[in-house]
């Protein structure tokens, strides 16, 4: 990375190196063999898999009627219905 930002590390009392998964160009290569840091795991993460699932091709296609509100990079004109 040239960023600075680590992307694999071995804690100096450990024998192991702790990879960060979505660094990878194929993640899909290696599965996980522990979680770490689950004490700041948001509690509905263990449910994920019995949500609803749909591709992002299927997800597209359902919001193309979508307004999209975010603030761009430059300053602009607040409209007058934001000044309630």
């Amino acid at each position: 990375s040239m960023c600075g930002t680590p992307l694999a590390f071995m804690p100096a009392d450990q024998t192991k190196t702790e990879i960060t998964v979505g660094s990878l160009d194929q993640s899909i290569a290696l599965a996980p063999e522990e979680q770490i840091g689950i004490e700041s795991r948001l509690p509905w993460t263990s449910t994920l898999l019995e949500l609803p699932a749909k591709t992002t091709q299927e997800n597209n296609a359902t919001s193309i009627n979508i307004i999209n509100y975010q603030h761009p990079d430059h300053e602009t004109v607040t409209p007058d219905w934001l000044n309630m």
